[in-house]
């Protein structure tokens, strides 16, 4: 019988470790997106589909979209916790996958779903090669969550906060660029204080747009989201690069909820 072209929920354990955990000793919103990343290597390492040798290059995953919703407490300092993560989509040049925190008890504490492509040769999107077409979404799971209309940018008129900072080598992953964990905590670092005194962080919902690279300058802006369907605790982001030839570029829009 020839094997199922459907792939299947992928468990991977975690423990909270000290340098993920914050002040008040519970994992970061960030240190879970490292954990999301690290979960999905694994799965695709596991069925060969990590990185690709393709006519354009070599080729390697690189997120677009994420969305993530905090539903409980975060775990915290040394607690076991797993994640779970699965295909859930397919899309043109797109793969979207699905996550799942969960608590030694099994429940789920945050939900997430991301939409990644390969980028080869010229730092450009290829064709998802043949080899996807063995790893289908799980039958009978459903979706993390559900996207929506993409974010976008923070009017200049209602910038509360900026923050400027410089791309390290630190900063950058496999391909070259900054981390998209990365980019998300530069976004998150122009939240005014009295806000993040107040409230805790449970919606995050970013698109890449542009990549930033070692010696760039780049520029997060923050500001309410305005008008008479704005939700309180809703924030709007806008992650720029300088570009030596023109405006800044995007590198990131972000949308925050804070309850």
């Amino acid at each position: 019988m020839p094997a199922s072209p459907y792939a299947t929920v992928w468990t991977e354990p975690f423990r909270v470790r000290a340098y993920e955990a914050g002040p008040d000793e519970r994992v970061s919103v960030l240190a879970v997106l490292n954990l999301f990343q690290e979960a999905a290597g694994e799965q695709a390492r596991a069925h060969d589909l990590d990185v690709f040798d393709l006519p354009a290059g070599p080729a390697t995953w690189v997120l677009q979209r994420l969305l993530l919703r905090v539903q409980s407490d975060l775990p915290r300092l040394r607690d076991a916790v797993t994640v779970d993560t699965w295909p859930s989509d397919r899309e043109g040049l797109r793969a979207h996958r699905d996550f799942v925190l969960r608590d030694a008890s099994g429940a789920a504490l945050v939900r997430a779903t991301s939409v990644w492509f390969l980028l080869a040769g010229r730092r450009r999107p290829v064709r998802l090669p043949p080899a996807m077409d063995t790893f289908l979404p799980p039958p009978d799971v459903p979706r993390g969550l559900t996207l929506d209309g993409a974010p976008a940018p923070v009017p200049p008129n209602t910038v509360t906060r900026s923050e400027t900072f410089a791309v390290r080598h630190a900063d950058l992953d496999r391909v070259g660029h900054a981390n998209h964990a990365r980019i998300a905590e530069w976004a998150l670092e122009a939240v005014p204080e009295n806000v993040r005194a107040a409230a805790r962080l449970s919606v995050l919902d970013i698109a890449f747009q542009n990549e930033a690279t070692v010696g760039q300058t780049v520029v997060s802006a923050c500001g309410p989201v305005s008008g008479p369907d704005a939700a309180p605790g809703a924030f709007a982001h806008h992650v720029t690069r300088a570009s030596p030839n023109g405006p800044p570029q995007t590198v990131a829009l972000t949308r925050t909820h804070w309850t």
